[in-house]
C-alpha cells in the first residue's frame, strides 16, 4: 500500500472517531496514534521537498536538536512530551484542544513537527468529498439517538474557506518554524510567535534561549505577570520521564543559567539605579527567587548556590545598596 493509500485509510478512521469525545459536558481530547505520527512525518516530508525546504544534513539535525531541546537524538522517530524523553516510547499522543501541550515529534527525516491531526494538515473535504457524506450519516445517527458524547470534524473547522486556510495555515506553520530553527531564517518571526504558543514553551519549557530577539518577545508578553512567571526564564534543567503507576519528570540533567534572559533584563535597566528591588518587576522578581531558592528541590545545593551567587551579581547592578539583599522581606 503506497502513501496515499495509507493517508486517504488512516483520516478516514479519524474523521469516523470524531474530533473530540466528550464526557459530563468537557472535552476529553484523543490520541494521534505511533502509527499515524509515522504517516504524517512522511506525508510532511513530502510537502516540505515540494516548498523546497533545505533540510539540514543528519549531523547538522542531531547537533540542532541537542542545541534546542538539550536532548540527544537516537535517529529514530521520537516524542519529546514535556520536555523530556521517557525511558519508554510511548505508543500515542494526547492532545487535548482546550491544553497547551509542549509535545513535540523529532521525525527521522530531519525536521520536526508538532502534534497536529491528518484533518489538521489534509484538507480532508477537498481532497477525501466522500468522507463529508460519511460525517452527514454520523450527524444523523448522533441526532436520531441524542447522542452529545462525540464532536465532529465538521463542527469544529468552521466554513470550507475556514477550514482551508486553517490548514495552509498549519503546513506554513510547521514549513517556517523549522526554517527558523534550522536554517535561521527569521523573516516570520513574529508571524510564527503570535500564530501558536509553541515559541514561548520552546523558551520556557526547552530552555531555548540562544535567540535573543525570540527571549525579548516571551518577556515583553509576560509584561507584569513576569513577578510570578520569571523563574522559568532564568535557569533550566534537564529531565527525563519516568512512566510507573504515575508518570513523573525526574531532574538529573545538565544544569544552566540563562545568560540572555540576564541580557535581556539588562538592556532593558541599563543606566538606572533602584533603592529596593520592589520597585522594579524584573528586579523584584529575581530577589523573590533569591529568598526562595532553597525551597526549590528540583536543584542540588551546588546548582543553588550558582544560582544565588548570579542573581545578587546581576541584582547588584542596579540597586543603590545590595548588602542585605537577603534580609529584604518579599513585597
Amino acid at each position: 500500500m503506497n502513501l496515499n493509500e495509507k493517508v486517504k485509510r488512516a483520516i478516514e478512521e479519524e474523521i469516523k472517531q470524531g474530533y473530540e469525545e466528550i464526557e459530563e459536558d468537557e472535552m476529553m481530547g484523543s490520541n494521534i496514534s505511533f502509527e499515524n505520527m509515522e504517516l504524517i512525518s512522511k506525508y510532511l516530508h513530502a510537502v516540505f521537498k515540494e516548498q523546497l525546504f533545505k533540510f539540514p544534513s543528519h549531523q547538522e539535525y542531531r547537533e540542532k536538536i541537542k542545541e534546542i531541546f538539550g536532548v540527544e537524538f537516537n535517529g529514530k522517530l521520537t516524542i519529546l512530551y514535556d520536555h523530556a524523553i521517557g525511558e519508554v516510547e510511548p505508543k500515542s499522543v494526547w492532545v487535548n484542544s482546550d491544553e497547551v501541550v509542549s509535545t513535540i515529534l523529532l521525525t527521522n527525516q530531519n525536521f520536526i513537527t508538532l502534534p497536529f491531526r491528518l484533518p489538521e494538515i489534509i484538507n480532508y473535504q477537498k481532497h477525501y468529498p466522500h468522507l463529508v457524506k460519511i460525517e452527514d450519516e454520523m450527524e444523523k445517527k448522533l441526532e436520531k439517538e441524542e447522542d452529545e458524547s462525540l464532536i465532529l470534524w465538521r463542527e469544529m473547522v468552521g466554513t470550507q474557506e475556514e477550514y482551508h486556510e486553517k490548514v495552509v495555515d498549519n503546513l506554513y506553520y510547521i514549513l517556517r518554524l523549522n526554517n527558523y530553527l534550522f536554517n535561521n531564517e527569521k523573516t516570520h518571526l513574529d508571524w510564527l510567535f503570535e500564530q501558536n504558543p509553541f515559541l514561548e514553551i520552546l523558551v520556557s519549557s526547552y530552555g531555548y534561549t540562544k535567540d535573543i530577539a525570540l527571549v525579548e518577545k516571551v518577556i515583553k508578553q509576560r509584561g507584569v505577570d513576569a513577578y510570578f512567571y520569571l523563574d522559568d526564564l532564568v535557569w533550566f534543567k534537564g529531565a527525563k520521564r519516568l512512566y510507573g503507576l504515575e508518570e513523573e519528570l525526574q531532574y538529573d540533567g545538565e544544569f544552566k543559567i540563562e545568560d540572555n534572559t540576564f541580557v535581556v533584563i539588562y538592556n532593558k535597566l541599563e543606566g538606572q539605579k533602584f533603592h529596593v528591588p520592589t520597585q522594579n518587576v524584573y528586579l523584584k522578581a529575581l530577589h523573590r527567587m533569591l529568598v526562595e531558592l532553597d525551597e526549590e528541590e528540583r536543584l542540588t545545593q551546588k546548582e543553588k548556590e550558582e544560582l544565588k551567587v548570579y542573581i545578587i551579581d546581576f541584582l547588584s547592578e542596579f540597586l543603590l545598596d545590595s548588602s542585605n539583599l537577603k534580609s529584604l522581606e518579599i513585597a
